[in-house]
C-alpha cells in the first residue's frame, strides 16, 4: 500500500508508545510486559498537511517457534512488505543487544528504507548514547523520549523528508462496523473469512486480540470500516490488567461504531454474558446484526428450528436480523455482513410525522391493547441513529404498552436491528 510506515523492533522498546505519540492518540495498547501488541495496528500520522499511514506492529523475536509467535511475526513481515519505510526502533536505556542486530540483519534483506529511532532517551546522557547503535548500519540515530515527549519535532521531520509520496487518499467509510463477542468465539476468524485473508491473528487461546484492529474495506464501491475487538467479560472475572484494558477499549468500539457484527457461539448457544454484551450494544443506541458462528459444529439442528427457539430466548432483545455462519467454511459469511447496510438504514430512518400519526390512529382504535388505552394525542420523531420519537397525552402508558408500541412500530416502518427510543410527554391542556 502506497503511503505505509511500519514501525518494528523487538517486544518492550516501545513500539506502541511511540505509534501513539506519533498519531496522537492512545490507539495501542500500552504496557510494560513485552509482547502486548500482536496484530498490525494502523492510523494516520500528520504533520501540517503531510501525511502518513503508520502500522504498530508486535515484536519481532526471530527464533521463536511458538504457534502465537509465529503469527505475529507473519503479521509484521507483510507489514513490511507493503510499506514504503521503516522505523527501527530500539531501546536507549538497556543498549544495542544481539536481538537488534538480527533483526537489523532481516531488515536489511528487505532493501526498504530504514529510519534508526533510539527510544526511552530521557536524559541527556541517554541521547548521547544513541550513537552506540550506529553499528546496525541505519545512520545516526533519532534520540526520542515518549515518557518526556521529547525528540518527536526532529522525527516528523526526518519520517517525511525520507517519506516517497503521500498516502492514497481513502475514501471516508459508509459504514463502521465492530466485530464484537465474547472471547473465542470467532471473531477474528469471521473477519478473515471476510476479508479472504489472515489479517488478524486467530489462535485457540482465549484472549489472542487486544488491540482493535481497523481494517478497511470496500465492496461494491462502497468503504466500510471492519474494527475486530478483543473479546468482552465480565469486569469481575478479570484479573489481567492488559486484559481489562482491551475489554474496556471495545467498549469503546461499540460507541465508535455504527453497526455491530455481534457474535456468539453455536455450539453453546446465548449465554448469561451474551445478553450483557447485547444489552450493553442496544444501550448505546448502536445497529445490530446478530451472528451465531461455528454453525459448522452443530450436527443436531437446523437454522430453521434453532432461530425461533434463540428469538424466544432473546425476549425484548429481539430486535436484530440472524444469521448461522460458519467462519471456517465461509458459510453464510458475506450474507451477515451485507445486512449491515440494511441495518444502517433502519438505523437513520426518518419518518414523516403524518406517518406516524395515521399509525397512531390504527393503534388507539385497538380495544385491546396490553396495560389499558392510554390518552395520546399524537406520535412524532425526534431523532436517528437510533430512531427516537415522542408521543404526547395526558396520562402516561403503563410499561405494556409501551413495549407493545415498540413492537408495532418495527413491525410497521421495518426498524429490525436497531433500538427504538420512545419518550412519553405529558401534554398539559390548556384551561380557557
Amino acid at each position: 500500500m502506497p503511503g505505509l510506515v511500519s514501525i518494528v523492533g523487538r517486544p518492550n522498546v516501545g513500539k506502541s508508545s511511540l505509534f501513539n505519540r506519533l498519531v496522537g492518540t492512545d490507539r495501542s495498547l500500552v504496557h510494560p510486559e513485552g509482547g502486548t501488541t500482536r496484530d498490525r495496528i494502523e492510523a494516520v500520522c500528520a504533520d501540517g498537511n503531510r501525511r502518513a499511514r503508520l502500522v504498530d506492529t508486535g515484536g519481532v523475536i526471530p527464533a521463536e517457534k511458538e504457534t502465537l509467535q509465529k503469527q505475529v511475526r507473519e503479521q509484521v513481515r507483510r507489514a513490511i512488505s507493503e510499506s514504503a519505510l521503516l522505523l527501527f526502533v530500539v531501546d536507549a536505556r538497556t543498549g544495542l543487544v544481539p536481538l537488534d542486530s538480527e533483526i537489523a540483519a532481516l531488515l536489511r534483506k528487505t532493501s526498504k528504507p530504514v529510519l534508526l529511532v533510539a527510544n526511552k532517551a530521557d536524559t541527556p546522557t541517554l541521547q548521547a548514547g544513541a550513537v552506540d547503535f550506529y553499528p546496525l548500519g541505519f545512520g545516526e540515530p533519532i534520540p526520542v523520549s515518549c515518557t518526556q515527549r521529547s525528540g518527536f519535532p526532529d522525527l516528523k521531520k526526518r519520517l517525511f523528508e525520507s517519506f516517497q509520496g503521500a498516502p492514497e487518499e481513502e475514501p471516508a467509510p459508509s459504514l463502521r462496523i465492530a466485530v464484537v463477542g465474547r472471547p473465542n468465539v470467532g471473531k477474528s476468524s469471521f473477519l478473515n473469512a471476510l476479508l479472504k485473508d489472515e489479517r488478524v491473528i486467530v489462535d485457540v487461546a482465549p484472549g489472542t486480540t487486544r488491540d482493535p484492529v481497523d481494517v478497511p474495506f470496500q465492496k461494491e464501491g462502497r468503504s466500510y470500516l471492519l474494527i475486530d475487538t478483543a473479546g468482552i467479560r465480565r469486569f469481575s472475572k478479570i484479573k489481567d490488567e492488559i486484559l481489562f484494558r482491551s475489554i474496556r477499549t471495545s467498549g469503546e468500539m461499540i460507541r465508535r461504531s455504527d453497526v455491530c457484527l455481534f457474535l456468539i457461539d453455536g455450539t453453546c448457544g446465548i449465554q448469561k454474558e451474551d445478553f450483557q454484551i447485547l444489552k450493553l450494544i442496544v444501550t448505546e443506541g448502536r445497529g445490530v446484526v446478530l451472528v451465531v458462528n461455528k454453525w459448522d459444529l452443530v450436527k443436531d439442528v437446523s437454522p430453521r428450528k434453532a432461530e425461533p427457539m434463540l428469538r424466544k430466548r432473546l425476549g425484548n432483545l429481539n430486535i436484530m436480523p440472524v444469521f448461522f455462519t460458519s467462519a471456517l467454511t465461509g458459510q453464510n459469511v458475506l450474507r451477515a455482513f451485507e445486512a449491515v447496510d440494511k441495518v444502517k438504514a433502519h438505523h437513520t430512518l426518518r419518518l414523516e410525522t403524518s406517518r406516524l400519526n395515521r399509525f397512531l390512529e390504527s393503534i388507539r382504535k385497538n380495544r385491546t391493547l396490553p396495560g389499558g388505552s392510554p390518552k395520546l394525542r399524537y406520535l412524532v420523531q425526534a431523532g436517528t441513529a437510533p430512531p427516537r420519537f415522542l408521543v404526547f397525552g395526558s396520562r402516561p402508558p403503563s410499561p405494556p404498552f409501551f413495549q407493545y408500541l415498540e413492537r408495532r412500530l418495527r413491525e410497521e416502518f421495518d426498524l429490525s436491528g436497531t433500538p427504538v427510543q420512545l419518550t412519553f410527554r405529558e401534554e398539559k391542556r390548556q384551561r380557557g
